[in-house]
């Protein structure tokens, strides 16, 4: 579940009423309503987008100043695609089209892929545990006889594979 989140765009988006009612007069509020799904998106807010984030998703539009923004976000809700709440205002019917996208839903698959990953780790921890009970162990350093080439041999056992 590590990987990129998303929303949903309706291919009928740019055909939308509330759309082409701004697309042509304000196209920068069309960016900035793409910018709002997107944020939503991202930081898990289920629709819901605080007036302080207005200044990073503005430039995003191409609108640099903040009462830019605000005049925007108004038309955004004249034509009913954002409801303005206190606090900020709620991308209208975010949770309808994206409902992956809920705090919730995401939450749960985090939790999901977390527990798997549990599971997983703990049946190859299990594989361990069990193969190094059935291992011979390994000789250890005093078990070995380390020679060095210029080393006087006579008088050891032969090994049977060297020379005599």
């Amino acid at each position: 579940m590590a990987g990129t989140r998303w929303v949903r765009l309706d291919v009928q988006y740019h055909t939308n009423p509330k759309i082409t009612a701004l697309v042509n007069a304000h196209p920068k509020a069309v960016l900035l309503h793409l910018a709002m799904c997107a944020y939503c998106g991202q930081e898990l807010t289920d629709g819901f987008v605080p007036d302080r984030a207005g200044s990073q998703l503005g430039p995003r539009a191409g609108l640099q100043r903040l009462h830019a923004i605000r005049a925007n976000i108004r038309l955004l809700a004249e034509v009913g695609l954002v409801d303005l709440v206190p606090g900020g205002c709620m991308v209208h019917d975010f949770l309808v089209m994206n409902p992956q996208a809920s705090r919730a839903a995401v939450e749960a698959e985090r939790d999901r892929w977390r527990s798997a990953k549990r599971d997983q780790r703990q049946a190859m921890s299990n594989e361990d545990n069990l193969s190094e009970a059935n291992d011979v162990p390994a000789p250890t350093r005093h078990d070995t006889l380390y020679l060095h080439p210029q080393d006087d041999v006579t008088g050891l056992p032969s090994t049977g594979g060297g020379r005599e």
